[in-house]
Formats: structure tokens, sequence, C-alpha cells
């Protein structure tokens, strides 16, 4: 800005007398002592006119000038648009990935449907036995059968898809708008997608009716009236063993190299370690009905009862626990990661850094708020603080953008302002742990500087790992780099890369002011610091947000997933519900004798339901355990995060609702179940 108050008189009387005219002239060298800046060290250039050519001049400009060297860059907008679009997130694989358990679910309940199936017909196989017809024709004869079911129930299934996927896009184009943006996205079905998931899902259900059917012809005559699982063969059980401790100890040694590592804990090896530890404890529940099968002693009591039924037929029981798990595993896992940013503005290691304001100006603001002067000049008497940015525009690299993005908009700021404030949820050897935001002025050599920017966005936005390089042009014209020495915790950055504000003069020297600021303040008196924020800068285009609405406007788009991703979870365990409420009316059809018998000699119809509950409850609540232990150790970087919004109090309230949903369905099951008293005709036929 011009001091004007330092304008003389004599001065304006030159101005009127000779304009432009310099006053005094020194020389070049003197010149570039004084006054040489950021901006450069010449105004101008001139020629003389005895042997100079305008026109050879000019040649030699336009072949030597380097049009890049004034900051321009030379796009093709159509090209970089279709990469970016091409390039970006693939949902497809992100709901197969998180779709994994509820499909691993789907096949569990598909093999207990097709073992109960087989079940019903070892009468009718024992008598095929008994008439001398062969293995070969019983297991044609039965794979066709069960064959066309298998075939029309993957093309109801089909129909299914479109109703599915109809629904999940009404859903996009309203409730979860948040995620695209828009309200017109269509569906598109490829055939051939939808002719390879048909040939995939009749291929696994014969499969699983091929395995299910041999199983059944394996037994002897003696044993297809006898029932119950079976003999378990050494080498099987020796398998279970060795797959439940190698899975087990490979789970542990996964979260010890993580725990004792000085960089940020991996997400990604925690949910492996998660989801092996699933694989080992459920493996384990197998092994421990077994053992239990062969102990538990002969007398006679309810809690006996209940225990001597529930691994009577271990393969049924595995499977509830197998599905429950799975479904309990997704929907923790979800629930877990679900961010709330509320009451985070005076948390400096949170996604806000204890900031109340994130401000954006479009006019560059020249002073410094934090000035005495400068808070006169705009009214500021509360007493806030600022840190200020300079901005170089780039590409939107927030998550409310899908498409994949190369260049972010870089900030340059002071890392002393930011001293202690945020988390990092990935780090380089870069990056001093005693004082994380210095490292932004370190030395990496010619043209190679730091940069630090949001995990998420590293990871999706910008398909890149912290340590990757990015490559700028900077206003010379010249090509340098920034090194991804941390990744942080979400937070109000996200959508932008920051430099040391040193390094951005040096490869931006032309930019002047501060267009973005977050602003400290007491939250008790927010209104009154938002009220004259608005007021003083109303003339520099001021947009103020709130730091955590701007942290929830980012995490709507990650909380809208996980809604649709805690839908997923749901479906997986409605699936172990329909399982535990099939096996539990098996169970009860195929005892009907036995509760006659008990009724028979006395035992009250309540305490049959008791230790049916009693039966079916360690099922569940086996499966669900095992399922949130798992979960928990798969969100664990969320849990003990600095910058972790996740409340330990809602997942132990998830928790007990599964448990209390289960424990309902237990409930009616069994109660519908035993709702008819055929105690006479029972012992009839059993007679």
């Amino acid at each position: 800005p011009i001091e004007l108050e330092s304008i003389r008189d004599k001065d304006e009387d030159y101005w009127d007398d000779w304009q432009g005219t310099p006053k005094a002239f020194v020389s070049i060298t003197a010149a570039q002592k004084l006054w040489t800046n950021r901006f450069g060290s010449l105004t101008a250039l001139r020629f003389q006119n005895t042997g100079f050519s305008k026109s050879s001049f000019q040649n030699s400009f336009r072949k030597e000038f380097q049009i890049a060297s004034l900051g321009f860059v030379v796009n093709d907008v159509r090209e970089t648009v279709q990469e970016a679009a091409l390039a970006g997130v693939d949902f497809g694989e992100l709901f197969l990935g998180l779709s994994f358990f509820v499909l691993a679910a789907g096949v569990i309940l598909i093999i207990l449907l097709y073992n109960l199936t087989i079940q019903s017909r070892v009468e009718q196989v024992r008598v095929m036995r008994a008439m001398g017809l062969g293995k070969g024709f019983i297991r044609r004869s039965l794979i066709v059968e069960s064959g066309l079911v298998a075939i029309a129930g993957a093309l109801l299934g089909l129909g299914l898809t479109w109703v599915y996927n109809k629904l999940l896009f009404a859903g996009l184009n309203s409730i979860w708008y948040d995620i695209v943006r828009t309200d017109v996205i269509s569906l598109r079905l490829d055939p051939g997608t939808l002719a390879f998931g048909y040939g995939i899902s009749v291929i696994i259900g014969i499969i699983c009716l091929f395995f299910a059917i041999n199983r059944l012809l394996k037994k002897q005559i003696a044993q297809l009236r006898k029932g119950g699982s079976g003999i378990r063969k050494k080498w099987f059980e020796k398998l279970e063993i060795g797959l439940s401790i190698v899975s087990g100890i490979s789970a542990i040694l996964l979260v010890i190299i993580q725990i004792t590592q000085n960089n940020a804990y991996n997400p990604t090896s925690f949910f492996i370690a998660g989801g092996l530890l699933l694989l080992s404890f459920s493996l384990a529940s197998d092994l421990l009905f077994y053992r239990l099968d062969k102990s538990v002693s002969s007398g006679i009591s309810s809690w006996r009862l209940s225990l001597k039924n529930t691994i009577r037929n271990r393969g049924r029981s595995f499977s509830i626990i197998m599905i429950l798990a799975l479904g309990t595993f997704l929907i923790v896992t979800v629930g877990a990661n679900r961010n709330n940013s509320l009451g985070s503005e005076s948390d400096q290691s949170s996604g806000t850094g204890g900031f109340l304001f994130f401000a954006e100006t479009t006019v560059p603001v020249l002073q410094d708020l934090n000035s005495q002067e400068a808070r006169r000049s705009f009214s500021l008497n509360q007493a806030a603080k600022f840190v200020q940015f300079r901005i170089a525009d780039g590409d939107d690299a927030s998550c409310l953008n899908l498409n994949a993005i190369s260049h972010p908009r870089l900030m340059g700021v002071n890392p002393e302002n930011l001293s202690g404030r945020f988390s990092f949820a990935a780090k380089t050897s870069l990056l001093n742990e005693a004082d994380t935001w210095a490292s932004l002025d370190q030395d990496l050599g010619d043209n190679i500087i730091a940069g630090i920017a949001d995990q998420t966005i590293i990871q999706w936005s910008l398909m890149k790992s912290v340590g990757d390089t990015l490559w700028y042009t900077n206003q010379a014209g010249e090509e340098y780099g920034i090194i991804l020495i941390g990744g942080l915790v979400s937070s109000v950055f996200q959508g932008n890369l920051i430099i040391s504000e040193n390094n951005f003069i040096k490869h931006y020297p032309s930019s002047s002011g501060s267009y973005n600021f977050l602003v400290e303040g007491d939250p008790a008196i927010r209104e009154e610091i938002e009220g004259e924020l608005n007021s003083g800068l109303r003339d520099y285009g001021l947009d103020l947000q709130y730091t955590p609405e701007r942290l929830a406007e980012f995490s709507s788009v990650t909380n809208t997933y996980l809604s649709i991703f805690l839908l997923l979870g749901a479906l997986g365990l409605l699936i172990g519900t329909i399982g535990l409420g099939i096996v539990l009316a098996r169970s009860i059809q195929e005892r009907q004798q036995e509760i006659a018998l008990q009724r028979a000699i006395g035992i009250r119809k309540v305490t049959i339901t008791g230790q049916i509950i009693i039966e079916f409850g360690v099922l569940l609540i086996l499966g669900i355990v095992v399922g949130a232990i798992s979960a928990l150790i798969a969100v664990f970087p969320g849990l003990v995060s600095p910058g972790a919004e996740v409340n330990a109090g809602s997942l132990v309230l998830l928790i007990a609702a599964i448990i209390a949903n289960g424990l309902i369905w237990i409930l009616v099951f069994t109660g519908v179940s035993l709702r008819k008293d055929n105690l006479a005709f029972v012992l009839k036929n059993e007679g």
C-alpha cells in the first residue's frame, strides 16, 4: 500500500511539472543492491538505437522465450477431464470389498441350507442304497434336482439385483446425496456383468451342493440312521487346529509389529489382523465344541442338556457362529469409523486443530491480522488469533470431488503457527517427531520441498502414499517436487497441500497477501467473533465456516458411505438371524420325541423353552463376541488415534443392540416352534 501521508508538497509540485521523469540516476548495481526483492531485480529493458534490429530481436525473442517462464501452462482440457474421471475411485471395488463378508455369510447359509435339505432326505438315500443303487446315480439325481433349484434361485437373484440397484441409486440421488453431489445418476446394468454374476452364483451353489451330497454318501447305512455329526477324522482336526493357531499368531504378530514401530499405525494391517483373528476364533469355537462333546458328563440337568444339544450338530453350530460373527464384524467396523466432529473446536489434536473458524476471502488481505494496526483497521476487538495462508490455485482434492487429482491447491503457512496442532495418521522419516510442522522448512535439495496433506486425500484422491513426490511448475516455469512427508488425520485442510511460507514465496514470488485464515478464539463468544469478522472483512468477500461444520461437511461423504455399508452389515446379520431361526426350527422339529418325553415325565414347557433359549443363546453370544472382538482389533488405530472421533459408549450400545436383537428373534422362533402341543401324537408314533 502507498503511504499517502509521506508524499510532500514539493513531491506534488515535481509531479505536476515533470510527471514521471526520474529525479536521479544511480548505477544498475546500486539499484539492484538497494531494491531487489522477491518480485525480481529489473523493471524495464532499454536498447540502444545503434546496431539494434527490431525484427532480429523479435525473431530471437520468439525462439528463446519460454511461455512457461511467465507461469503459463497449456493443458488439453478434454483429455485432463477424461483422465480424472476414469482414474477416480472405483466404487465397484469398494462395494465388492466391503460386501465380501456378506457374500461369505451368504455362502455359509447356502451350505447350511443344503446340508439341512440333504439331511431331510436321509431316509430316501438309505432306501436307495439298500436297494443297490450306486452312489454315482444317487449323486447325479440329487445334484440335478437341487441344481435346478439353484438355477431358478439365481434367476430370481438377477431380478433382485435390479431392484437392489434401483433402490441404491434412488438413495444416492436423494438421502445419500452427499456422496455424489448430484441427483441425476442413472442405472445402467451391464449384461456381461449380470451373466458373470449369474454364472458364479450357480457354480457356487452347485459346488456347495456337491460337497454336501458327497459328505452324506460317504456315511454307511447305519450312520445314516443314527444322524449327528459323525466321527471327525484326525487329519481334519489337526488341520483345523493348525489353521486356528497360524491365523491367531499371524494376527498377534501383525498387531505387535504395528504397535512397536515408530511410524503411525497402518489401518490396513490392523484390518487384516482383525480378519485373521475372526478366522482363528471361529475355528477355535468349533474345536471347543468338539472337545466338549467328548467331555460333558452324562448327568441330567437343564444346562447340560442345553450344552449337549448345542454341540450335538457341530456343523450347524459352527455355521451359525460364522454367519453371526461376519455380520457383527462388518457392523462394528463400520459403526466405529463414523466421524463426529462436534465439540472439537477446542481440541488441538483434532481435525479442527483447536481453531474456531476457517475463513476464505476473494480479495487478498495484505496485513498481519494479529497486529494492533490491522485490528484497529478492521475493528477487531475480540481476543481472536489468526493463522494466515498464501494460496496457489490447484484442483479440489477433497472427498467432495470424486475424480482423480494430481495437483491439489497449495497453502503456504508459517510452520510455527501450527506447532502442536492436528494429528498424523501416517509419517515418514523426514517428519521431525519433536516438532512435526517445522519439518516443512527442512532443506531437501534443489527444487524439492516438503508437504503435508490429509491421509485420506493422499490415499484416495491422489492415489499416492506418504513418501511419494508430486511435481508442480512454479511461477518461473521451473518444475519442482513436493515430497509428502506426512498424512494428517481428517482435518479442515482436506483438499489442500500444505507447504512452508518460505518455500511458497520462493516458487511463487508474485503472490501477495493471504486468502485463507484459521481463527482461534473462545467458543463461548463465538457469535461475537463471527460478527466482528463479517463486519470488518465485508469488503474482502469473506466466507466464514465454523470448523466442526466444515469437518462435518467433509465427513458427510465418509459417513454416507458408512451408512450404505452399515446396511450391508445389517444384511449379513439378517442372514445370520435367518440361519439361526432355520436351525432352531429344524432342531425343534428333529427333537419332537425328546421334547414330548420331557413333557411326559413332568418337565414344564417353560423349562424346555429356557433350555432352547440357552442352547441358541450360547451360539448367538459366541458369534457376536467373536465378531466384535475381531472388529475392535480391526479398528484399533481409530480408537487410539489422538484425533479419534470414535465413541466407545456407542460401540458398547451397538454390540448390546445386536445381542438384544438376536435374543428377541430366538424368543420369537422358539415360541412359534413350541406353540403346538403334539405330546400324545408324537408319543403314539414313537411307540
